[in-house]
């Protein structure tokens, strides 16, 4: 229960401060940045909270174990994969001008639903994988 109510609302967070229009001074640098690393750090504790805690069906500590190692790996084949593929998509779309715009939405929108079934399969929950995904997504570019 802890774990769960240590993610913050960053979303909400960010938007306030960026009606307020601090988002580039640099305190609120890095204060967004030490949110975001403690909901990356919760999210993770909690999906391993929930996998340790899963009793149901006979699951014991090495199925515990089995699903920290494929998080552990999904999120490392994301990064060296997945990451520089998007690179290379936002690249395209902004090349292509006018008519990348959808090609970028579409493959965005597949990533996401990839990232999250994939997370589902592992035995978290599928927003993990959202978020994951979200992580690969380029700042620069279209």
């Amino acid at each position: 229960m802890d774990v769960a109510l240590s993610i913050t609302a960053f979303p909400v967070l960010a938007r306030i401060l960026a009606e307020l229009k601090l988002l580039t001074t640099p305190i609120v640098e890095t204060a967004l940045t030490a949110a975001a690393f403690n909901d990356v750090a919760a999210s993770v504790l909690l999906a391993l909270a929930v996998a340790i805690s899963d009793t149901g069906g006979g699951h014991g500590p090495v199925t515990s174990l089995w699903v920290l190692l494929c998080s552990a790996a999904f999120v490392a084949a994301w990064m060296v994969a997945v990451k520089p593929a998007m690179g290379w998509v936002a690249g395209r779309a902004d090349a292509a001008g006018e008519g990348g715009s959808e090609v970028w939405v579409a493959v965005t929108l597949v990533g996401v639903m990839a990232s999250g079934f994939t997370t589902d399969l592992i035995g978290i929950h599928a927003i993990f994988g959202a978020f994951v995904f979200g992580l690969t997504v380029p700042k620069e570019g279209v």
